[in-house]
């Protein structure tokens, strides 16, 4: 049997206003971090199989693949470059990581063309938006239906030969029977060389039935509808549900919420009191919504009409520091919430900056924080959560993180959490041979443990492929060799010292659960150290200690 079912992996993002936060609430009952130094990759003998797809792509952080694992095949999914523009290209691999199919579609002599959003339907069919690119600032769109065996259903296309240029944005598919795309409508748009400013843009919502015939064609009034799309369409009960900014409060940065009926009415709710942008949209086991904000670790829930039931932060450290993103979200059969992504760590602009960490949260139903499991490694890197799974009570977390400093290429990562209490399991690092960056865009985990992923890798300067791996179930926690020092004992009582050993040590810092600087001091020339805990709470903290050039990060259990 072969079960193919497909998603988009969704990272379009939108500018936004960073907000000044002044009151931050956050219920911590558990935390844990997990601290890792070093150089050296973990867990390679869990390998089975890496295959590669050629893809060129030129944009890394782009056009990532996703992936869905059925009980004889892996189907990944993703987009590829060609001489003709983008196309979209499904693989299969059987487990044994033999390709059993491989299928093209979008050759229909579109150029210089741009997939903006796909989506397969649940009755076997493929719909794909196309940005064609017919000049300088000039485009038209190309909505195409296909059979799951490429064989074309119809094509619609909507432009004009004046100076007009029109943009898919998103699709979505209600019922299976109507399909919803937002659009942009472009005039007054400059020669080449001139200045863009004087463009007007205008939002449209266009409905097609799902044999091709237009059902209705509707501009969205930017004062009181929609200014800025924030996400794609969300169907939701019959409906199409569409997220951004109006001008309807021109003092506030509010986000508003349209439902778009298959009838073409349009409701809208003003101030849904999302804060931040939209980053990811679900719908709950109480048939309400969750939403995370972007720029921030915020979840908030909200009814089906756009009211908040709640709001959850995990407040940025420090405050005032941007660019923490919940980039995955998944929910449980008992309502719990996980997210991961990227949060930048306490310390900046002193030398405990660890630049950005993978940060997992567990929220229960009511939205209270379970557990935090920040991963870091090394000092100085930049690690990233991109996708979430989770199997026989274990959550699996697959990204990208900085194999050196800052300034490096970052790595496959996969960590493996206890998701009862957020302690880590495992992890599995690759390095593509490229030596370039490379990035875990979407995973799944068998029956049997074993875990299927697929991401992102550098294969030539601009071009990126797809790299589709198989891991064994016997993946493992193993630290790299790190430096001569030493620290005992380990676990250490609350109030007790813990002892470190190594020579040329020259000063220490001792970070909190949560990544706060708890001190930093130096040291004195002595190979042995007594470093004071002072009554600390019980919970896993690390120490990274300095010297003769090197540094490394020591696991710490105050019990």
């Amino acid at each position: 049997m072969v079960i193919f079912v497909y998603g988009m992996w969704d990272i379009a993002r939108h500018a936004i206003n960073n907000q000044i936060l002044k009151t931050m609430k956050n219920i911590l009952l558990i935390t844990v971090v997990l601290a890792i130094g070093g150089t050296g990759a973990f867990a390679q003998n869990a390998l089975v199989w890496s295959k590669d797809f050629g893809a060129s792509l030129p944009r890394y952080y782009q056009n990532l693949p996703t992936l869905h694992a059925g009980e004889d095949s892996i189907g990944v999914t993703g987009k590829k470059m060609t001489p003709q523009g983008e196309r979209l290209c499904v693989v299969h691999y059987d487990y044994a990581g033999n390709v059993l199919s491989s299928k093209t579609y979008g050759d229909d002599g579109i150029q210089n063309g741009t997939i903006t959003d796909y989506k397969f339907s649940a009755d076997g069919y493929l719909y794909m938006a196309y940005k064609e690119k017919l000049g300088f600032y000039k485009s038209k769109i190309v909505l195409q239906k296909y059979a799951l065996d490429g064989t074309p259903v119809w094509i619609r296309q909507i432009a004009e030969t004046a100076d007009t240029s029109y943009a898919p944005v998103a699709l979505g598919l209600i019922n299976d029977s109507t399909v919803f795309m937002t659009a942009l409508r472009e005039h007054s748009y400059p020669q080449e060389g001139d200045d863009v400013i004087r463009t007007v843009t205008q939002n449209f919502i266009y409905s097609y039935h799902a044999d091709g015939t237009p059902l209705r064609k509707r501009a969205l009034d930017h004062v009181t509808e929609i200014n800025t799309f924030m996400y794609g369409i969300f169907p939701y009960n019959g409906t199409a549900l569409l997220f951004g900014t109006n001008h309807a409060n021109p003092q506030n940065y509010e986000i508003c919420m349209l439902k778009v009926g298959t009838d073409g009415s349009v409701t809208v709710k003003n101030n849904i009191g999302v804060e931040n942008g939209v980053g990811i949209v679900q719908t709950t086991q109480d048939n309400n919504l969750l939403v995370s904000s972007m720029g921030l670790y915020r979840v908030t829930k909200i009814d089906p009409d756009g009211n908040r039931i709640w709001s959850r932060l995990i407040p940025p450290n420090p405050v005032g520091t941007g660019g923490d993103e919940i980039r995955s979200m998944l929910q449980d059969e008992d309502g719990n919430i996980y997210v991961t992504g990227r949060y930048y760590s306490a310390g900046l602009n002193t030398p405990a900056f660890t630049n950005a960490d993978i940060l997992t949260v567990k929220f229960d139903a009511s939205g209270n924080t379970v557990w935090q499991s920040r991963y870091l490694y090394g000092q100085d890197n930049a690690d990233i959560g991109n996708c979430l799974a989770l199997k026989n009570g274990k959550l699996y977390v697959g990204g990208e993180s900085q194999r050196l400093n800052q300034q490096s290429d970052v790595d496959y990562v996969v960590l493996k959490l206890n998701a009862s209490t957020g302690q880590p399991d495992a992890e599995y690092r690759y390095n593509d041979p490229h030596n370039g960056d490379d990035a875990v865009s979407a995973l799944h985990v068998t029956d049997n443990g074993r875990i299927v992923l697929t991401g992102l890798t550098y294969a030539s300067p601009s071009s990126y492929d797809w790299t589709t791996q198989l891991l064994s179930n016997t993946l493992t926690l193993e630290e790299p060799q790190q430096t001569g020092f030493k620290t005992y004992p380990n676990p250490v009582s609350s109030g007790a010292t813990v002892t470190v050993e190594g020579p040329g040590l020259t000063y220490y810092s001792l970070i909190s659960p949560t990544g706060q600087v708890i001190r930093t001091r130096n040291l004195s020339s002595a190979e042995i150290h007594a470093i004071p805990l002072e009554n600390l709470p019980a919970g896993l903290y690390f120490l990274e200690l300095h010297g003769n050039g090197t540094s490394a990060t020591k696991k710490i259990w105050v019990k």
